[in-house]
Order: structure tokens, then sequence, then C-alpha cells
């Protein structure tokens, strides 16, 4: 059962942080249904086979019925994230252990990750500013899995919520690239203005990288503790001081490029994998 921190200054703030993130990235809730629907009816007017032509009319339908509903669930999920539990220590799971989820949520959590991927593009540099500004705040280890400041969480009650109401995935998927333009901007706004908070109440002004950067010892000696990549196989820095975080599937990877998207993409087969095992995974018993 999660458990909640007692009201301090410190938690109020942080509370602070999170209203305001969400309403920041709820403004943009307006212009991506606009373009989604945008999108949705150019597709219906294009050319394709019967059943291709009729899929995208059917697609259209469903958006203009059930778009206000939609935008209501996301945002009472938000909402609802505002809060962060406090992480209590679990046991490691058993890696030969699966937990048994339906092929829905499988395919919701895949189709999260190439969502929060292309974010992460864009939104890593504030975003794990704001991660250590949030865990001096609160005197925790990292954000909670739920954290509405965590862009899975966004991302996963957008895709959710769609499945919930009636909306076909295949249908997200021809839209997504418009979600992720109308989100992305807003997200990375949001973000710094949840520092720039921070930062004006004296929440860690200076981030100080050097004592977060290990070196080999002199001489080749091993140091006390494996020393962080600040530079991906691909090439792309991370940056001084800015770490990999966990995300969808437990691989939340800093930048982009080959290293970062090869992540995403073997956190989404390890899903798939897991969807296709009959041991593993249960679909509806037919």
């Amino acid at each position: 059962m999660a458990t909640f921190r007692p009201s301090t200054p410190e938690s109020r703030l942080a509370l602070q942080v999170r209203q305001q993130f969400v309403t920041e990235v709820d403004g943009a809730m307006v212009d991506l249904t606009a373009q989604v629907q945008g999108r949705l009816a150019s597709m219906a007017d294009e050319v394709g086979t019967p059943a291709q032509m009729q899929e995208r009319r059917d697609s259209l339908t469903a958006f203009r019925k059930q778009r206000t509903a939609w935008v209501e669930a996301v945002r009472k999920g938000w909402r609802e994230a505002l809060v962060a539990p406090v992480a209590k220590p679990t046991r490691p799971q058993d890696p030969l252990s699966f937990e048994l989820v339906g092929n829905e949520a499988v395919e919701n959590k895949i189709l999260s990750s190439h969502l929060v991927l292309a974010l992460l593009d864009k939104v890593t540099w504030e975003l794990n500013d704001l991660r250590l500004r949030m865990q001096r705040l609160e005197g925790t280890s990292d954000l909670a899995a739920g954290d509405v400041l965590r862009p899975e969480v966004l991302a996963g009650l957008l895709i959710d919520q769609w499945a919930a109401s009636g909306m076909s995935r295949e249908a997200w998927v021809s839209v997504q690239d418009v979600v992720q333009k109308a989100l992305v901007d807003r997200l990375t706004l949001a973000y710094h203005r949840a520092n720039e908070f921070l930062i004006q109440r004296g929440v860690v002004p200076d981030i100080n990288v050097k004592p977060r950067v290990q070196r080999s010892a002199p001489g080749g000696a091993r140091p006390s503790a494996p020393a962080r990549p600040t530079e991906t196989p691909s090439g792309d820095h991370t940056g001084p001081g800015h770490d990999m975080e966990s995300g969808p599937g437990g691989a939340y990877v800093r930048g982009s490029g080959p290293a970062a998207a090869s992540a995403f993409r073997g956190a989404a087969g390890a899903f798939g994998r897991a969807a296709a095992s009959p041991t593993s995974c249960r679909g509806p018993a037919s």
C-alpha cells in the first residue's frame, strides 16, 4: 500500500511544482486534439482500398465521438498522479517470474515507450535537472514510479485512456507523430519553468557536477564505484552530471541516437516476448 509524506514546507513546495507542471502540460491538450482530428480527417479523405477507407472513416468518427471523454480521462489521471507516493524498498523479483498481464497492457506499454523515447530526445536535460532538485527537496533517491513528472506517466495515460475510450491502436499509430509534436515543446517548457520555480526558492540553484563524475584512479587502479559514462557508443554526449534513468521497461535512456533507440527497442521487445510466451502472459480466455 502506498504511503504519503506528511505536510511539510518541502512537501507543499513539491506539490506546487507538480500542480504547475500539470497545468502547463494540460495547456497543450486543446491544440493537440485539434491536430489529431485534423490528421484523421485528412486520412479519411485519402484514396485507398474500400477496407482502408472504411477504417479511416471509422477512426475519425470514433475520435469525434470520444474526444471529450478521452481528454477528460487524461486530465483526471494527471491530477491523480500529482501526489507522488513515498517509494518503499522492494525485494528483488525472480528474473524467471513475470507478472501476468493482458496483451492490451503489453501493447499499450510498447506504444508508450515509442512516444517516451521521442519526448526524451528533447526534454532530457531539463528533466534530469528537475529530478535532481526534487530529490534534494523531498529527500528521496528518485522520483516515484507513478510520479506525474515522469514522461512515461504522461504518455502512458494518453495511450491507456485512448484505448479505454474505444479508439483503435491503429488510429493512435497514425497520429502519434502529431501528438509528439504538439506535446514536446510544451513539455520542455513545463520542465524548464519547474526548474526556474525551484531555483527562485533556493533549491539547488547551481548543480555541481564534479562530485558525480568519477574517473579512473592513477595507475589504472579501479575506483570504488563504477564510473558513469559521459558519452554513448554512438558518440552522443550525455553531458556531465546527467545520469541514466529508469523508465518504460526499466530502461530510461539519456539522449538520442542508436544507443538510446536500441535500449528502448530492447525494452519493447522484452514486452513483446512476454506477450508471445504462453507461460508469461495470458490474453483473454477463449
